[in-house]
């Protein structure tokens, strides 16, 4: 691939050249142009005194008025032939060429017409004099006129052929001074160490390159965020993954030295359950990483819907936690329990949606205590969808409640178990890539409310 600057020095060749050809071509037939008035101008200074001259008279004293006028007695310039109205030739100067009456022109118009006998061309100028009954034919070799006109050529063709060959090493030589600081910018981006993710200065940087290079800091800036999200993710996968890890793998050696049947059964159990948790945590890792990789609000991901029926998916999240409600003691109700047609859909992606509604209930069920009741409730207003979380627990401490939405902000449940820290993370993550917000209120009850607008911002 050819390089800028080669590509640039062309570009502006081939455009200049067509120009100085089309610009040599309107001063060549600029010179004709203007050679041909003059040559006109002379055989109408030539007809002027012949015209008041009869027959007789013109063909007596024609070759005197020749040799005034051109200074030249024995073979002048110009050509003078003289008819009568038959067409009968009257007379015919030694440099006209040799026309026929036939081809005469209306009066005062003009031809170019061939030497008979040899190459030479003449311009020939008509009049037609009834006066005295005859038609005049004037000529004048344009041997003269093309030496003249080629000479007036040569001298403007040359100065365009000779700045086009000193243009090319001098626009060669331009463009690279203009290219400078993109090679310094090239250079500046190859010296550069292979984790340096820091902007590009534009501070000399051409105009014109300003916006390449403003793109290319927007990709460093998410390439920089996108290993920040990947250092992160390995950081808190290390470290969360850690304790439930080793506490299987402690309750496995308990129950491999176990004395008793039940005492190992009980160790086998302790080791599912940190294994449970294991799982759980690497999946809410998973999501929460999927979720971080869409930033910058809503934004068309796999399996985004226009059409999202919100209340059946708040139903098939209240039926999932159903049955772990019920072994805590806590009741869970979902209002509207009517037709899903009632609210209006929304757009978005349903799966995050579904799991930013499973991990506000399940805590809100975790936290109820036993014999009080988990209302669900969906509602539609003011161009939004409405879901709000009600439970009757103790509510939230403050300074857990100015952590909420933070990865690893952990609360005890009514059993003193804490989750991953990760619920909440995912919860306000899916409602800032749907345009959605959220809101907690505290009174006799504990609410979430979370807002999903129904068109895409």
């Amino acid at each position: 691939m050819s390089t800028l600057r080669s590509r640039l020095t062309r570009t502006v060749l081939t455009i200049a050249l067509p120009l100085w050809v089309a610009i040599g071509s309107v001063s060549w037939w600029s010179v004709l142009h203007e050679l041909d008035e003059i040559y006109d101008a002379q055989m109408r200074d030539v007809v002027r005194p012949l015209g008041a001259l009869s027959t007789p008279a013109l063909i007596d004293d024609m070759q005197k008025v020749q040799a005034a006028a051109l200074g030249v007695d024995d073979d002048p310039d110009f050509g003078v032939m003289v008819w009568d109205e038959a067409g009968a030739l009257l007379y015919r100067s030694p440099g006209a060429p040799a026309l026929h009456f036939s081809e005469r022109l209306p009066s005062d118009r003009l031809a170019s017409v061939g030497h008979v006998g040899g190459d030479d061309h003449h311009r020939v100028r008509w009049w037609h004099q009834p006066e005295h009954g005859r038609w005049m034919a004037v000529s004048i070799p344009l041997e003269e006129r093309d030496e003249l006109a080629l000479a007036m050529g040569v001298g403007l063709a040359l100065p365009l052929v000779v700045t086009a060959l000193l243009l090319w090493p001098l626009m060669w030589w331009g463009v690279s001074r203009a290219l400078a600081p993109l090679r310094t910018l090239v250079q500046s981006v190859r010296q550069r160490a292979g984790h340096d993710l820091s902007a590009i200065d534009v501070g000399d940087v051409p105009r014109d390159i300003e916006p390449l290079v403003e793109e290319v800091n927007a990709l460093l800036e998410r390439l920089r965020e996108a290993l920040t999200r990947e250092q992160r993710f390995t950081a808190d996968a290390s470290h969360e993954l850690r304790t439930p890890l080793a506490g299987a793998v402690a309750q496995l050696t308990v129950a491999r030295g176990a004395s008793s049947e039940s005492e190992r059964q009980h160790a086998l159990d302790k080791a599912a359950d940190a294994l449970r948790r294991a799982t759980d945590l690497t999946g809410q890792l998973m999501l929460l990483a999927r979720l971080d990789h869409h930033s910058g609000g809503v934004v068309p991901v796999p399996g985004w819907q226009d059409s999202i029926d919100l209340l059946g998916l708040c139903r098939d999240v209240v039926a999932d936690e159903f049955e772990s409600a019920h072994a805590l003691g806590v009741g869970l109700a979902l209002e509207p329990s009517g037709p899903s047609e009632r609210l209006p859909p929304m757009s978005g992606q349903p799966l995050w949606i579904r799991a930013a509604l499973r991990n506000v209930v399940h805590n809100a069920v975790g936290h109820a205590p036993a014999g009080t009741e988990v209302l669900v409730c969906v509602q539609s207003r003011d161009d939004a969808l409405w879901v709000s979380v009600q439970d009757q627990g103790p509510g939230l401490a403050p300074d857990i409640r100015a952590h909420l939405g933070q990865r690893f902000a952990r609360a005890a449940d009514t059993q003193g178990r804490t989750g991953s820290g990760l619920g909440l993370s995912i919860v306000r993550r899916v409602l800032d890539l749907h345009g959605g917000s959220w809101s907690f209120s505290e009174g006799p009850c504990l609410s979430v409310t979370l807002r999903w607008p129904l068109r895409r911002p």
